[in-house]
């Protein structure tokens, strides 16, 4: 289950600007998780370098960071979709009030 995939299911009962508002939301929290994986990267090769464990730390880190890169891209996408829509407000039921 997601809740933002859910709100935008059901986008065409509110704004464009509240739908657009949740996609800021993803953004700022994918941005935020790539860069923490960013860092723990950087740490793991100056504290762990020859580490035995190294490649197989870096393998998850690499997931992590294409699923946040998936999102953002996602994300953008999203955007232009809903930056190309007119405006709609809420309405009833999905039909023009």
């Amino acid at each position: 289950r997601n809740e933002l995939l859910l709100k935008l299911f059901f986008g065409a009962r509110i704004s464009r600007a509240e739908c657009l508002t949740h996609i800021e939301r993803e953004e700022a929290e994918a941005s935020r998780i790539r860069a923490t994986y960013d860092g723990i990267e950087a740490s793991l090769d100056s504290e762990m370098a020859g580490h035995p464990e190294l490649p197989f730390w870096k393998i998850t880190l690499s997931y992590g960071r294409r699923m946040c890169d998936a999102t953002l891209a996602w994300a953008a996408e999203t955007r232009e979709t809903l930056e190309a829509q007119p405006e709609h407000g809420a309405r009833e039921g999905g039909r023009n009030a």
